[in-house]
């Protein structure tokens, strides 16, 4: 029994594992998006192979078309790794903006990235009043009722919103928006501004503000939310948090060099 070979289907489950590692790693190596053919002679495999296993890690979000029409590392590997991004103190980069915004508000401040279904906090600041079990690293919330989620999803493809959108859109408080062309006129409105707000949309409770972070060639690369309780929520509180918000995240984009 010891001595039993595997059965070829499942050799050929552990090649396809093998090929979309070589994949992974062929794009991460990649100065700039890269094309199918490229890929291809990296790992040894045919285009057709290459570009279905290509297509696979796109719909997971493992990896995602850049302007010039090749690919490059998605989100989704975000998501994936926040915890470890969290135990391995690997959020260096952009803990110091968040640390200062958490200071100036006193609130709860997060960094969310789009894991291909939900919004996912990636690193959290706290400040003085903040409550902190919102959001923790590696914690998701919904797409179509959480300020990050709205923000990530607003910037989608249109092809990912309709997906979103001809889903059910599930009912969290009094304030969750059901309707998808009422959600559609929302997500044009954050795209045009560049920012959304949560008024205890997601929990009855809890209000947030959420602005687009950019990345070199325009595309969003996360989402940077204050988390508020609705108590301290009022219009001049709100006007308050934004402006600071929209501010580090220009920074942020800056930092990741984006420029208008």
């Amino acid at each position: 029994m010891g001595n039993e070979q595997p059965s070829p289907k499942g050799v050929r489950t552990i090649q396809a594992v093998t090929h979309l590692s070589e994949i992974l790693r062929c794009v991460s190596r990649a100065t700039k998006p890269i094309g199918i053919n490229e890929i291809a002679r990296s790992v040894g495999l045919d285009k057709s192979s290459v570009s279905r296993l290509v297509a696979s890690l796109e719909k997971e979000r493992l990896l995602q078309r850049g302007h010039e029409g090749g690919v490059r590392l998605g989100l989704g590997l975000l998501a994936i790794t926040a915890p470890l991004m969290r135990d391995l103190g690997l959020s260096t980069r952009v803990r110091p903006s968040l640390e200062a915004l958490a200071k100036r508000t006193g609130e709860t401040v997060n960094l969310s990235v789009w894991s291909g279904k939900e919004s996912v906090s990636v690193v959290q600041a706290l400040g003085s009043n903040a409550i902190t079990h919102y959001a923790a690293p590696g914690r998701t919330n919904p797409l179509h009722c959480s300020a990050s989620g709205k923000v990530l999803l607003a910037f989608a493809s249109e092809e990912l919103i309709e997906e979103v959108l001809s889903s059910p859109l599930q009912r969290y408080t009094d304030q969750t928006i059901t309707d998808p062309q009422t959600l559609r006129g929302e997500l044009k409105q954050i795209k045009l501004e560049g920012y959304a707000v949560n008024t205890g949309e997601f929990a009855a409770d809890v209000s947030a503000v959420s602005a687009a972070v950019f990345d070199l060639d325009g595309s969003v690369v996360g989402a940077l939310t204050v988390t508020v309780p609705a108590y301290r929520f009022d219009g001049e509180r709100q006007a308050e948090i934004l402006r600071e918000t929209l501010l580090v995240a220009r920074d942020l984009s800056e930092q990741f060099g984006f420029h208008t």
